[in-house]
């Protein structure tokens, strides 16, 4: 029967794997406008690229791949990109309507969470120049940790959606696993709210800052939400337990990603 229910909640990970990030965290954009000055205006077609580099050389440039809602798109006079991080460095390459394929030098990363460039078009290469504007973070949480771009209906969609997702799986998990009566199932679905209450606000304002990496931000988060839920649930959680469990919550989460790009 314990395996049974383990196995179980590992399977509804499974889907999430490759195409989702644990937890409804925000996601890096980029908005790029095109800028024709007094020369003709042109429209984007064709190849358009957004290059990740490990350096300022850019010397072994990689794609921004479609996962989930990662991606690049354009229109004809703006780009727009989604990643859950960008690179250091990056590159822009777009195809016109002229025929022309035109190059932007290698530009840093903004350090802004929502980013906007003017992209001036001229014979025969791209310049990139950044336009974000600071906007204020949600009340003081925001202002102490730095956080300029988070929009607060972004968060708040994030934070019930994430909580509302893994209180379910808490709570089946509740009934069907061993050792539990209906004090302890209660207990266990609170310590997985008071959880959620502090590693949500945690990878929205405070991880962004410290850890750049968003891989390493969810190692964080997985780690502290597994160590308190085991400390509060030591009757019927195993330590293993405890790290499965909240392994499998934060992929079953990370699913809202593809349908919800906050």
């Amino acid at each position: 029967m314990n395996r049974r229910v383990l196995l179980l909640f590992f399977g509804v990970s499974l889907a999430g794997l490759g195409r989702a990030q644990a937890d409804v965290g925000p996601k890096p954009t980029e908005s790029f406008r095109l800028d024709f000055g007094s020369g003709p205006a042109r429209a984007v077609a064709g190849r358009a690229d957004l290059l990740q580099c490990d350096n300022a050389e850019c010397a072994d440039p990689k794609h921004l791949f479609r996962v989930g809602p990662q991606g690049f798109d354009c229109a004809a006079a703006s780009c727009d990109a989604m990643a859950y991080g960008f690179s250091d460095y990056q590159k822009l390459v777009l195809g016109f309507d002229d025929g022309e394929v035109r190059e932007s030098g290698v530009f840093a990363r903004s350090q802004a969470v929502n980013a906007s460039y003017v992209v001036s078009v001229e014979p025969g290469r791209l310049v990139v120049r950044e336009v974000t504007r600071p906007r204020g973070g949600i009340g003081r949480l925001g202002a102490a940790v730095g956080v300029r771009q988070a929009a607060a209906g972004d968060f708040g969609v994030a934070f019930a959606l994430t909580l509302v997702i893994e209180l379910a799986l808490a709570g089946l998990y509740a009934l069907l696993g061993p050792g539990f009566d209906t004090k302890l199932r209660l207990r266990f679905v609170a310590s997985v709210a008071a959880a959620n209450a502090i590693t949500v606000p945690m990878i929205w304002f405070v991880l962004p800052r410290w850890l750049p990496l968003p891989l390493t931000q969810e190692f964080v988060v997985w780690a502290f939400e597994t160590l308190f839920l085991y400390s509060l649930n030591r009757r019927v959680l195993s330590f293993r337990r405890a790290c499965v469990l909240s392994l499998v919550m934060n992929l079953a989460s990370g699913l809202a990603d593809v349908f919800i790009p906050l």
